[in-house]
This record gives structure tokens, C-alpha cells and sequence, in this order.
């Protein structure tokens, strides 16, 4: 598994990027959708808590510029009903306050204690419609921060693939 995510993190050219930058991008915190018989336990919580910013960090580190952000916790709530997904007009609308181009939501949905399945949405701001989707399975034992980190390695590099391409079409000439 390591190396495949060394080979693609291999093939991305970072300067493919450099030509097209994607603009600014407000990330979420995540939100938990726990079908588990022991739901919201401390250590899922804590997990959960986690992904947002690990998501900022490793989208930052592919040099996209990522607006400071922590999600109030009715803005959290909003995320797991599963409102704010399904709204992304709203999103759009925080985006453009935050002086974001793109607005990133993701959501957790938990259907085992060994197996989740994380998903991230992204908005265009302008448009208000979501563009593109992210998605990944996160295996291992709540407490397993290095397959948290490994997963959230996989997740940043689609979206920051993602919103590369997005930028790419919007500033390419019409042919």
C-alpha cells in the first residue's frame, strides 16, 4: 500500500500545478455518521476531530493555499445530518465570506468498528454547485494514527488533483 501511494504521489507533477494554482480553499471539519452498535465513542470523536485539520495540513503542504478554519460545533452537526452536503449553495455562500475560491466538506460514515468510509464534497463558490468528490476507506482501529494519516495522505492527493484539473479548464483557453 505505501508504495503505491508513493508511486502516485510520484506520477503528480508539482509544476503542472504551479502553472494553473487552484485558489483559495476553505476545508470543514469533517462530520461522523456512526451506524455502529457503540456510537460516538470518545476515540471515534477524537478521529473525526482530527480529519479536518489533517486535511488542511497535507493540502497546504501540496502548496495549496488553505484559509485557517475551525467549524463551530452546530456547524459540525449541520455536516452530520447530512444538511450541509446536500446544500452546497450554503457552503458556496461561507465560501465566499471566508474569501475562499473552494469549500471542501467531508463526512465520516462509519458502518463498522474497523471500516469507515470518508467522502469530501467540493464546492465551487462561484457556481455554488459541487464540482468534484473525494473518497477513501479508512481501515485500522480508531486509535491508529498512522492509517488516519495515511488515508487522509490518499484523500489530499485527489482532491489536490481535483482542484488542480478545476482550475486548469477554468483558466485554459476555449479551443
Amino acid at each position: 500500500m505505501i508504495a503505491v501511494l508513493s508511486l502516485v504521489a510520484l506520477t503528480v507533477s508539482p509544476s503542472a500545478g504551479a502553472q494553473h494554482p487552484p485558489g483559495k480553499v476553505l476545508v470543514l471539519d469533517f462530520g461522523l455518521l456512526d451506524g455502529t452498535m457503540l456510537p460516538r465513542v470518545p476515540d471515534e470523536l477524537a478521529r473525526t476531530a482530527s480529519l479536518g485539520p489533517l486535511l488542511r495540513e497535507k493540502l497546504a503542504a501540496f502548496g495549496i493555499e488553505v484559509i485557517p478554519w475551525q467549524s463551530p460545533p452546530a456547524q459540525v452537526a449541520l455536516i452530520e445530518s447530512g444538511y450541509l452536503p446536500a446544500h452546497p449553495d450554503e457552503l458556496a455562500a461561507l465560501g465566499r465570506e471566508q474569501g475562499a475560491r473552494w469549500v471542501a466538506v467531508g463526512q465520516q460514515n462509519k458502518f463498522s468498528f474497523l471500516i469507515s468510509w470518508l467522502n469530501v464534497q467540493v464546492v465551487d463558490v462561484d457556481s455554488g454547485l459541487i464540482v468534484a468528490r473525494a473518497e477513501g476507506a479508512l481501515r485500522g482501529s480508531m486509535t491508529d494514527r498512522r492509517m488516519t494519516s495515511r488515508t487522509m495522505d490518499s484523500l489530499a492527493l485527489q482532491v489536490n488533483d481535483l482542484l488542480r484539473q478545476l482550475a486548469s479548464r477554468q483558466t485554459s483557453p476555449p479551443p
